[in-house]
């Protein structure tokens, strides 16, 4: 199993906001993502599946797991 590393800059595609992992959350074999991101000066934190957001051009998936 892959999942993005923490401190990867991410961009939701609804509201095209940028925001970064800050924790990945693995239950079962479903992986959310925490993204924490800025608003109006105000820190906000959200829980998004891979398939809300993008990553860039940059592939920083790493395998996980024992």
């Amino acid at each position: 199993m892959k999942s993005f590393t923490c401190g990867t800059i991410i961009k939701t595609y609804v509201g095209n906001i940028e925001g970064m992992i800050t924790c990945i959350s693995i239950r079962f074999e479903k992986i959310t993502y925490e993204i924490s991101y800025f608003y109006n000066g105000e820190q906000k934190v959200i829980w998004m599946n891979e398939n809300e957001f993008s990553a860039g051009k940059v592939n920083s998936k790493q395998e996980i797991g024992f």
